[in-house]
């Protein structure tokens, strides 16, 4: 059954190292070879996301954290494309979706790892993925291009993404309180007293958030 129909897969596949069990040093790297599970949970992570982005954005305006990803800028494949041409393909970054069915049909049976060679270097051929202040921005320019998705956060994952902890407590308030839009919170200074108007110390409501993955 598909449960999610905005999202797509991401294009670059995932690599795993061999570690030696006494010096932990790297001895082999293979590709991460993933199940239909893996699928499936990846489609409810993005849903999740996608989801409490909404909330978020819903209560918090002007504040909540999100993640934009934009559209490749003209051009961004046509070096990539120049050399794709002379194996017979083409990739179409019209939309997301067509980005996908493209790199899907680029496919070798002789040659199973240049489909994965492809996807990698149309990942590198994309802008970076950013967090944003819901406040700076039109909803119209929340999109998430690699995700197929108008809007976005990272809530499911607080172990790897400091973004998803500010991101779970927005969730919990905006729960709390029916989604109803909230007051703005109080940004305050290093000594606790409510800081100047306009001042956004980094990691006190800055919209200065790390970039954790490139795409994503």
């Amino acid at each position: 059954m598909q449960v999610l129909t905005t999202a797509r897969p991401r294009v670059s596949p995932q690599v795993r190292f061999v570690l030696d069990s006494e010096t932990r040093d790297p001895t082999d790297v293979a590709m991460y070879n993933l199940k239909e599970a893996n699928s499936m949970v990846e489609e409810f992570m993005l849903l999740a996301n996608i989801t409490v982005a909404r909330q978020i954005a819903q209560a918090f305006p002007q504040h909540a954290i999100l993640r934009r990803h934009p559209p490749p800028p003209p051009g961004a494949f046509d070096g990539l494309n120049h050399a794709l041409r002379a194996h017979g393909f083409e990739l179409d970054a019209s939309s997301s979706f067509a980005l996908s069915d493209s790199l899907d049909a680029c496919t070798k049976p002789a040659d199973p790892y240049f489909n994965k060679l492809v996807r990698i270097l149309a990942t590198r051929s994309m802008q970076q993925a950013r967090y944003f202040s819901s406040g700076t921005l039109t909803p119209a320019d929340y999109l998430h291009y690699g995700l197929a998705a108008p809007i976005y956060t990272h809530f499911t994952s607080p172990i790897r993404r400091y973004a998803a902890l500010p991101s779970t407590s927005a969730a919990q308030h905006a729960r709390a309180h029916h989604g109803a839009p909230l007051p703005s919170p109080q940004v305050r200074g290093p000594d606790g007293a409510p800081a100047p108007r306009g001042h956004h110390p980094v990691g006190s409501g800055s919209t200065r958030s790390p970039r954790h993955e490139r795409r994503d």
